[in-house]
């Protein structure tokens, strides 16, 4: 195989698929140097064609498929990978021509010309985390299906339940008492042990998140704020990955997408409502605690000021900011909640010594 020694640096764009996974390498000119498909075990082949890029070599890929042990592989053969942001990436997708060799030429030119919006990779042990919380919520969603077949029985044959949680013990003896059609009887029957089922591997998981994670020091900072319980800290902690990489609270806001819309023009200056661009997770994480929280006598003054102004559902997405505002403050410094941080986070800094430090 002949080897390429035109430059000294190599940009590798790699379009990444479930069987296969498609090459370009430019030069430092920008110049084609191979285009080439791989099966996506061909570890051999790929190996042979970096070692005859004599020089510096560089990569990058979407996160799709494998891709955590394809650029581990990568980084192996001692080449520099970034992961982009496919979301960000705008020449991929405003591209009318769209196909594995465009998408993985257009990706070595971003990456040759230095527009990656790069991805940072989680640690591998937030990583997992992520992986059981994303089963958490599938379960989750699957039950919630489940609940709405069960309500539409219900509906159909004009009958009603005291209790709220269709799936309960009370709650299910007093479904199977009910007089229905055997046709609406045989799904009841059909959907109960699915419904107990998925309750099991939810307490399963949340069990196991408990035994693993309850005690990192992250997680006990982040619980010792009114409203966010162990699976929020959780996945506020897991989304955000590294802290330290948001130098101010506010660029940490603006990735969860709680900033607003700002349109200024010369003297025109407009302000609208959230981005509700980023973490979608942790947008919906948040809101939830602040709903609790909003009833904390420490946030209760703060939501009961917004909501007379702007409504509920404004003061929560404020107080939601509020909280991750906090959050950053809390974990940079290592520092437990408390009282006198609810209306001014950033006294965190300034009273630390008096909260409880981490031991």
């Amino acid at each position: 195989m002949s080897k390429y020694i035109n430059n000294n640096k190599y940009f590798i764009g790699i379009d990444l698929h479930k069987d296969s996974v498609f090459w370009t390498i430019k030069d430092e000119a920008g110049k084609i140097v191979r285009q080439r498909n791989f099966g996506i075990n061909e570890r051999k082949k790929m190996k042979e064609e970096i070692l005859s890029l004599e020089g510096e070599k560089y990569a990058v890929l979407e996160p799709v498929c494998s891709w955590m042990k394809y650029r581990k592989f990568l980084e192996g053969q001692e080449v520099e990978t970034k992961v982009i942001n496919p979301l960000k990436a705008k020449a991929i997708s405003y591209n009318s021509l769209k196909n594995d060799k465009v998408d993985s030429e257009m990706l070595s030119e971003l990456l040759r010309l230095g527009f990656v919006p790069e991805i940072i990779p989680k640690n591998k042990e937030k990583e997992e985390i992520c992986q059981l919380l994303n089963m958490r919520s599938f379960l989750v969603k699957k039950r919630i299906k489940l609940k709405q077949k069960m309500r539409e029985i219900l509906i159909r044959e004009n009958k009603r339940i005291k209790r709220c949680n269709v799936f309960g013990k009370k709650a299910r003896k007093e479904l199977l008492s009910l007089k229905l059609r055997s046709n609406d009887r045989f799904l009841i029957q059909i959907i109960i042990p699915i419904a107990e089922t998925l309750n099991s591997q939810i307490k399963e998981i949340d069990n196991l998140l408990n035994e693993r994670y309850a005690n990192y020091r992250n997680i006990r900072i982040l619980q010792s704020i009114p409203g966010v319980g162990l699976l929020s800290a959780l996945v506020i902690d897991s989304i955000i990955g590294e802290w330290k990489r948001f130098k101010k609270p506010s660029q940490l806001s603006s990735y969860a997408g709680l900033v607003p819309v700002s349109k200024d023009s010369g003297t025109k200056i407009k302000r609208g409502k959230i981005t509700k661009k980023g973490a979608k997770q942790l947008r919906a994480i948040l809101y939830q605690s602040a709903l609790t929280a909003s009833k904390h006598s420490y946030f209760s003054d703060f939501y009961q000021r917004i909501k007379e102004k702007k409504g509920h559902k404004l003061a929560l997405v404020a107080l939601s900011r509020k909280l991750l505002v906090l959050c950053w403050y809390l974990v940079n410094r290592q520092t437990y909640f408390n009282p006198s941080y609810a209306n001014k986070p950033d006294l965190v800094f300034r009273l630390a010594p008096r909260g409880r430090a981490i031991d």
